[in-house]
């Protein structure tokens, strides 16, 4: 009980941190594609992450770390609906996401450990899914856009170098499993 309480005081403090000095994203902002989103961000000092929940049993759970010289991990939440679920890990690299899921269930998930990776994900409708391992990738660039509800992606690279991958699922009940590597 007493480790909930200081997550939720740890949280309030982040929200107000964000909404006094930090980028937000706002309910307009859905209707960008995910490369507009992706051009909005301007980090140059490392670690941020601005987060924005306004419906109901929403949660992020994100971690952040920088190792070694490259000084940036941006990440933008704006989930706005219900029981949105959004689990980050970032290691080294300039690694940004921008990530707004707007309707309802909808889940996201990421790991990255590599180093010139981008993402902008919006995902609009309801039950919509997305899972990414990125591991050791380079000059990667991947947006993604579903609109209707219950798609899912499953995008897994390990070691790919590749830039400019984009998704657009529009409909309902969409699957897409993508896998790459280099080993």
């Amino acid at each position: 009980m007493r480790a909930f309480k200081s997550l939720i005081t740890v949280c309030l403090g982040l929200m107000f941190f964000t909404t006094t000095f930090g980028q937000n994203l706002s309910e307009a902002d859905v209707l960008l594609q995910p490369s507009e989103l992706l051009n909005q961000t301007d980090n140059l000092n490392g670690n941020e992450a601005f987060i924005k929940q306004v419906g109901d049993d929403n949660e992020v759970d994100l971690v952040q770390s920088q190792a070694g010289i490259e000084q940036l991990n941006l990440t933008e939440v704006l989930q706005s609906g219900d029981f949105n679920v959004a689990r980050i890990f970032q290691d080294g690299g300039e690694n940004k996401i921008v990530l707004i899921q707007n309707g309802n269930a909808n889940t996201y998930e990421l790991v990255i450990e590599g180093s010139d990776n981008n993402s902008a994900v919006i995902q609009n409708g309801d039950a919509n899914s997305i899972i990414q391992k990125l591991t050791s990738t380079n000059e990667v660039n991947i947006e993604f856009l579903q609109q209707g509800n219950e798609n899912e992606i499953i995008h897994i690279q390990e070691g790919v170098q590749a830039k400019d991958f984009k998704i657009n699922q529009i409909g309902n009940g969409l699957q897409l499993i993508i896998t790459q590597s280099d080993y």
